[in-house]
């Protein structure tokens, strides 16, 4: 391998030692500041550790083929120039899926593609299965660029 390239590596590894935060040892992870979208049926929020918010915003989304909410934490898009994306916040597994439970606790299943009168080409607002409870729980939390909840 080219000596530039494996500089380049090194250099980028490095960046993500001195950059990404890795919560290896906290007792409570939370969700917090959720802020969601109807329009596109993704929001996104942020996380404590042990009461101390963490920078980086996660992002979640409604619709995926199984009928679950997803997340992501946030990310690094190439740095360094790098070719490749990476996690801003290192969480340990039993954390993410915690912090994915929460998520999960706010926006229910919606049904997956294929199963219950769906086809391949239903739009996530075709998936709600309890259209008041889901207006429950988006009147409960801000919009894009409300500030009064």
């Amino acid at each position: 391998m080219d000596k530039n390239v494996i500089s380049h590596l090194e250099a980028v590894r490095q960046w993500l030692s001195d950059n990404v935060v890795k919560i290896d040892d906290a007792a409570a992870i939370a969700v917090v500041d959720i802020t969601y979208d109807p329009q596109t049926f993704r929001g996104c929020f942020v996380i404590t550790a042990d009461g101390v918010l963490l920078d980086g915003e996660w992002r979640f989304w409604l619709g995926d083929a199984d009928g679950h909410t997803h997340i992501s934490p946030p990310m690094f898009i190439s740095p360094l120039g790098a070719p490749a994306s990476y996690e801003a916040v290192e969480i340990s597994d039993e954390q993410f899926a915690s912090v994915l439970a929460q998520i999960r606790a706010v926006f229910p299943r919606i049904a997956p593609l294929g199963k219950r009168f769906t086809f391949l080409n239903s739009t996530v607002a075709d998936r709600i299965i309890d259209w008041q409870a889901y207006e429950d729980t988006i009147a409960r939390l801000p919009l894009p660029g409300d500030a009064s909840k």
